[in-house]
């Protein structure tokens, strides 16, 4: 047989007939293990090097409801999964992201619009009331800086919740619905309803050929589904999904963070319970009394017990050996606090062992390492232990403030505080709450472009800390060069967040105001340059 002008065999090399393609035959590649083109053999590779050694592979196929069952187990019986996750949640949301507007001035002044001051006034102040309201979310018994932390939650733990956005009664509400209750109707007509606009309902989910979500179908209490559309009657999203991680591309639903860690955070939690029930069970046996072959086998604390009921008490005072001993051991006891015992011919007291496993820190605390670092937050920021040298320390905290902004970045702004703050400042918009030229005449033309440009913003949070602030500035003042000694490195906006002293222009006003109120303050000051003049 010849392929490319290659005769081809198995167990005999030829040399090459002709460079010309001569025929063509079809290679089965089961029925051989390599092809010999003259000096060049070609394999037939799966990633096994060794035959059998990866065993048969596997295509496998998510089951989301059972995923999700296990993770939040996990989060209630393993201490350690739940040390992980909130502080994960703590790091990433904490109290909330604040708003920060940054329209785009070069795109919106292509359209005639310049000013953007008061707009960026009353977007920031009316959303940050806003998001600490507790009128903010639709039950209205939380704020939405505390729906962020709990859709977060959700959707690195169990992989997925719905967010659905509501106006009702003059205002926009926000209400997360657990990923669970998103499932495909059984036995129901939405199937074909579905069918009928062309699209098809996968894992709970409406899609159409390009993928594009079009509702959600939410179980009831009366084993009936309720169908949410992703978008209103404007083309306005109102509903979607905060994923924690896909598994691919083409999946509609989350995939939990903790699944490759499962069953090994499960098995920890075997070993720590066992190793800490053995301990246990040798704490309640703090010494042993142990025997020779010249032993009596009397036990030394009988004696003991009997003086304390009042029997068999020494009544002469010329007893000698035993008795005598005894005698001492109690004035020990009286004086020391200590107690001692008359061991009889032939008995030893010996400490029990206590220790279960001298290998339990070091393998507990590996298996801990890997855990922390699938969710990517390092341990030491997850145990809060900074005990090492500040290179490592530091190292540490910079590699989680990475992860803290990028997550930041792409999840909670992504799937949680961009679509809201669109949502609510369309309403605000069309309610004339907040001020934004031509935004209208945009919706009305459909102009993405503007649209956007106004709604580009940015979401902060807290900082990472510097293990040693002073290091950090003089390493970036000697980067600059000396002739930026006297240029600031940060904002005084910046550092009130920095600093975790609340909005920047709140704290100037109240310094103002405590300035005008206090005794010492002089309305109208003089410069003094050393000559005696102004």
């Amino acid at each position: 047989m010849k392929l490319f002008g290659f005769e081809i065999n198995k167990t005999k090399k030829t040399e090459p007939q002709s460079s010309d393609l001569l025929d063509y035959e079809t290679i089965n590649p089961q029925s051989m293990s390599y092809v010999d083109y003259g000096n060049i053999q070609s394999i037939y590779f799966d990633g096994e090097k060794t035959p059998y050694e990866l065993g048969t592979p596997k295509d496998i196929i998510l089951d989301y409801q059972l995923l999700r069952a296990r993770s939040w187990q996990s989060f209630i019986e393993s201490d350690v999964v739940q040390n992980v996750i909130k502080k994960y949640c703590l790091w990433i949301v904490g109290p909330g992201l604040k708003l920060q507007s940054q329209p785009n001035e070069y795109i919106l002044g292509k359209k005639g619009i310049s000013d953007t001051k008061t707009f960026i006034q009353d977007s920031e102040n009316q959303f940050r009331l806003h998001a600490r309201m507790n009128g903010s979310s639709y039950s209205g018994m939380d704020t939405l800086h505390g729906l962020a932390a709990e859709a977060l939650k959700n959707a690195i733990l169990a992989g997925d919740c719905l967010i659905l956005q509501r106006f009702e009664g003059n205002k926009v509400t926000t209400e997360l619905i657990d990923g669970y209750h998103i499932q495909t109707p059984i036995i129901s007509e939405f199937h074909d309803q579905a069918k009928a606009r062309g699209n098809e309902i996968k894992e709970g989910v409406e899609i159409n050929k390009k993928g594009t979500h079009i509702a959600f179908y939410i179980s009831q209490r009366d084993l009936s589904y309720k169908r949410i559309v992703a978008r209103g009657a404007s083309g306005r999203v109102k509903a979607w999904l905060f994923y924690g991680m896909k598994h691919k591309i083409n999946d509609v639903r989350g995939m939990s963070l903790l699944t490759a860690i499962l069953e090994t955070s499960a098995k920890m939690d075997r070993y720590k319970d066992a190793a800490l029930g053995t301990a246990e069970e040798n704490s309640k046996i703090p010494y042993t009394i142990e025997h020779n072959q010249f032993s009596t086998g009397e036990d030394p604390q009988v004696q003991q017990f009997l003086a304390a009921a009042g029997k068999n008490r020494p009544v002469a005072p010329e007893t000698k050996s035993y008795d005598d001993c005894n005698l001492m051991a109690t004035k020990i006891a009286q004086t020391t606090s200590k107690q001692t015992y008359n061991m009889p011919i032939g008995s030893t007291v010996k400490r029990n062992s206590w220790a279960s496993d001298i290998n339990f820190g070091e393998f507990f605390g590996v298996n801990i390492d890997i855990i922390y670092a699938t969710i990517g937050i390092p341990a030491e920021v997850a145990m809060e232990k900074f005990g090492g040298s500040y290179s490592g320390s530091r190292a540490a905290l910079k590699s989680w403030e990475y992860t803290m902004v990028t997550e930041r970045e792409v999840k909670v702004r992504k799937y949680f505080y961009q679509p809201t703050y669109t949502y609510w400042l369309d309403i605000n918009i069309l309610q004339n709450n907040v001020s934004a030229p031509g935004y209208l005449k945009a919706i009305q033309e459909k102009d993405e472009m503007t649209l956007e440009a106004y709604r580009d913003s940015r979401f902060i949070g807290a900082t990472v800390p510097h293990i040693d602030p002073v290091k950090e500035v003089m390493a970036e003042r000697k980067k600059l060069g000396s002739s930026f000694d006297n240029y600031p490195l940060t904002t005084a906006e910046q550092a009130s967040e920095n600093l975790n002293t609340g909005d920047y222009e709140q704290t100037i006003k109240k310094a103002e105001n405590e300035k005008k109120n206090s005794k010492f303050f002089d309305p109208d000051p003089v410069i003094n340059n050393g000559t005696g003049s102004d």
